[in-house]
């Protein structure tokens, strides 16, 4: 008889998925009352972690200010690293971007542009539709590193609450 063979080392690449997804959005916290938007995802995968890199833009929700009004709205861009068990995940969230205010009807009418910093949490899952094709859903909880006060004259009109909100569907396709 002869002895078995030694046990193998087998050095391996796990598989990396590349993927591109758009998305549209329902948002409370982000401006005064509930908006929507549309995102564009692209995200690197392995079997139990991946990493998005998103940029998201809001609708613009207009307030009434005294004999005018104020338009507010979001662009920002966010990496979520994530970590999954079969189709669900966890995430942190970190946002950049700015929030576009502009007034019309007021004294002194103008636009401004601020920086808008956030950090949080994602819940998400993701179901394949083909090999290529899935759907997927997310909610976000973010917290602003930064706080902004929109004013008119001396009167605050809206302040940036301490948690924002977010849900998502999205749809993804492999890019390889």
């Amino acid at each position: 008889l002869s002895p078995p063979p030694p046990p193998q080392l087998v050095a391996g690449v796990s598989s990396l998925e590349l993927r591109a997804g758009i998305g549209l959005l329902g948002l409370v916290g982000t401006t005064a009352g509930v908006t929507g938007g549309t995102a564009v995802r692209v995200t690197l995968a392995g079997e139990r972690w991946s990493v998005s890199l998103d940029g998201r833009a809001e609708l613009p929700r207009t307030m009434e200010a005294g004999p005018g009004a104020v338009t507010v709205t979001n662009l920002l861009g966010a990496l979520s690293p994530c970590i999954h068990v079969r189709a669900f995940g966890a995430c942190g969230v970190f946002a950049a971007g700015v929030t576009r205010v502009s007034s019309s009807g007021l004294e002194g009418a103008r636009e401004a542009t601020a920086p808008l910093l956030q950090a949080g949490g994602r819940l998400k899952a993701d179901f394949e539709l083909t090999s290529r094709l899935s759907l997927g859903g997310s909610i976000d909880v973010l917290t602003p590193l930064s706080r902004a006060v929109l004013r008119v004259g001396d009167e605050p009109l809206w302040t940036t609450p301490p948690v924002s909100a977010s849900g998502g569907i999205f749809l993804s396709f492999s890019l390889f």
